[in-house]
């Protein structure tokens, strides 16, 4: 529990998904056969983040990323956005179903949000994949991913 007189003059909290409202150990040693399965395109994709952390936001995140990951995997633009569809968003959500946030987490959102305080949750990649965020979604006046803003945190 948070001392409500500590947060005078805030209006909103944001919190990231990943790592910050659950441990993300408990996600790596989940997906690990999965990202060895996976480990070609795991290895070009996260070389496609690494250069759109340092891109300005753009308006076509989805077809940016899916150029980028079609030039270095030599595969078609189309292509390349299937897999990271496939792969990386769908392909990921099983494992979310079983990680639990940090103890607490929950009770804390709700508490400020009781304390009239907006709430944001964001994410690197799809919120949708995370499913319904142990309740913490229907609490959030906003839910957004870097795809619908455009930008890798922290642009």
């Amino acid at each position: 529990m948070y001392n409500v007189g500590m947060l005078e003059g805030i209006k909103a909290v944001a919190f990231d998904i990943d790592g910050t409202l659950y441990p993300d150990w408990k996600l790596y040693v989940r997906i690990l056969p999965y990202f060895f399965r996976n480990f070609r395109f795991y290895t070009k994709f996260n070389k496609v983040r690494k250069i759109m952390h340092r891109t300005a936001p753009l308006a076509d995140f989805y077809e940016y990323q899916a150029r980028l990951l079609a030039d270095m995997m030599h595969i078609t633009s189309s292509e390349a956005k299937s897999k990271i569809q496939s792969i990386c968003y769908d392909g990921m959500i099983p494992y979310f179903k079983k990680v639990r946030p940090y103890p607490g987490v929950v009770e804390c959102i709700k508490s400020m949000k009781d304390a009239g305080l907006k709430i944001g949750i964001l994410s690197d990649f799809p919120p949708y994949q995370k499913g319904e965020l142990w309740g913490i979604r229907e609490l959030s006046d906003v839910c957004i991913g870097s795809e619908e803003s455009g930008a890798l945190k922290p642009s």
